[in-house]
């Protein structure tokens, strides 16, 4: 959109407004005011301009709207700054349509405008509008590198476009300029997750929380990833007691029954497990991990019933199909052996009564002879 473009379109704007209450026109003792400031000999455009900072100064942020548009429609000004003020006001009051067009504006009268740069790509972040976003983020992370939030934002975009080595090379970036960036811990983290990097995601979850050990999804996160790596310690246990008392919820509780278990402290962690029910009767990872602890006791119909309420299409539904197909077959294994025994048993009772009354006949035969 070209400079005559823009025009017409705030041109439009003011159209369809609703027309200039008392307010937002000038009196003849604001223009005097204004002009005395400085803007006597610039013209209408440059009285509006100002008369917009004094309605802006007010919390008239409308009027100010409607007097920045007319600054810019009668010209006489440069129109960097009044657009500006423009389109933040557009943001303030919720117009993000218009307040994009504004931005763009600006950036064609001065392309490097750096406000207009980071105002514009997050708007498009806002919006999800990721690829316009991505060249500004590009442009604000060149210009200034040390500042860890566009790095941040940049590794964002990044992996929303699924560009996973560009976000881990951004959020490295800003990690390094600031280790203490909650989102940026985590996100990283994420990343080294999903490529297998348990143990620097532990590390960095780690050296996150000695700045701040108050974060409790940082510290869920830490915990998870020591139990995914099966280390379990007094202190990750005392974490895991302290995490389920200040938030006590099924998922807390099932973390501390995982812990215990990896401790071996087998009827903890069923305690456990079964006050997670108490808050949740459907928490599946839970079902699973008091089905297991069961079937490996051998107490196959209690494991099954854990089993089998385990939904079929949450991440555990697979898991417990396995077990429960495992639990038939050593079920009906253990039946075939009991009717195997039962039947030899029977034919053993069988032969025994037979062998007694042909020993009865044999000897009542040889009485009959004597």
């Amino acid at each position: 959109m070209n400079t005559r473009q823009f025009v017409v379109y705030i041109a439009l704007l003011a159209f369809a407004a609703p027309a200039m209450s008392a307010d937002t026109i000038p009196t003849a003792e604001c223009v005097d005011m204004i002009q005395e400031t400085g803007a006597k000999d610039e013209g209408r455009g440059a009285v509006f301009d100002r008369y917009g900072d004094l309605l802006a100064g007010q919390g008239k942020a409308e009027a100010a709207l409607r007097a920045y548009e007319k600054a810019l429609l009668d010209g006489g000004i440069d129109g960097v700054g009044t657009t500006e003020k423009l389109a933040l006001l557009q943001e303030k009051l919720g117009k993000s349509d218009e307040a994009i067009v504004s931005w763009q504006h600006l950036l064609m009268l001065k392309p490097e405008h750096p406000a207009a740069i980071d105002r514009l790509a997050r708007l498009y972040m806002l919006r999800t509008s990721y690829k316009q976003a991505l060249p500004l983020l590009q442009k604000l992370h060149e210009q200034q590198p040390d500042e860890a939030c566009y790095a941040a934002m940049l590794g964002r975009v990044y992996l929303h476009e699924r560009l996973i080595e560009p976000a881990e090379a951004a959020f490295t970036a800003a990690y390094k300029i600031d280790p203490t960036d909650r989102d940026v811990v985590a996100n990283l983290g994420a990343l080294y997750r999903y490529r297998g990097e348990q143990e620097e995601a532990a590390k960095l979850y780690k050296d996150y929380l000695i700045f701040d050990d108050s974060d409790r999804e940082m510290r869920r996160l830490f915990v998870s990833q020591l139990i995914k790596l099966k280390r379990v310690d007094t202190d990750m246990l005392a974490m895991l007691e302290l995490e389920a008392r200040d938030e006590p919820s099924a998922a807390t509780f099932y973390r501390l029954g995982v812990g215990y278990t990896l401790k071996g402290m087998q009827e903890l962690a069923v305690q456990t497990f079964e006050k997670a029910l108490a808050l949740e009767p459907t928490h599946d990872k839970t079902l699973t991990a008091l089905g297991r602890h069961y079937f490996l006791k051998g107490d196959y119909r209690v494991a099954k019933d854990y089993f089998t309420r385990v939904s079929q299409e949450g991440s555990e539904g697979d898991d417990a199909d396995e077990y429960l197909r495992r639990i038939r077959l050593l079920t009906t294994s253990v039946d075939k052996k009991a009717v195997k025994l039962s039947k030899k048993s029977f034919k053993g009772k069988k032969t025994s009564k037979s062998a007694h009354k042909r020993t009865g006949q044999r000897s009542g035969k040889k009485g009959a002879k004597k």
